[in-house]
């Protein structure tokens, strides 16, 4: 197989199954979160979504700040558990309140 082959048949294959590993990380999530990251450094960043979000440390929609202050690595702590991601983000935007924007990495104009 050709490189320029293999590009093609990885491309078809990721598309055929992308719904099949969508509804395999949606079963997954069996609750939500408010948690919190932290470094040796003292950045800290918090943030709310499914059991799984805390977790994931790749490019999956982490922004400039956080990829820059966790690039080697973080501690996860999670803040409270709940059943509803709604709740999991008032929790998460009274922790902002509470620590005051300015000192953690969560990006200004992502906070509501």
């Amino acid at each position: 197989m050709t490189k320029e082959e293999k590009k093609i048949y990885n491309k078809i294959y990721y598309k055929a199954n992308k719904e099949q590993r969508k509804a395999r990380y949606k079963s997954s999530i069996t609750h939500y979160v408010a948690y919190k990251h932290t470094n040796d450094k003292g950045d800290v960043y918090i943030g709310s979504g499914s059991n799984l979000r805390p977790y994931e440390k790749g490019g999956n929609g982490r922004g400039k700040n956080w990829k820059e202050a966790f690039s080697d690595g973080c501690t996860t702590t999670i803040l409270k558990r709940f059943n509803t991601l709604k709740d999991a983000r008032v929790y998460e935007q009274f922790f902002i309140n509470r620590i005051g924007l300015d000192n953690l990495v969560n990006q200004k104009n992502l906070i509501l």
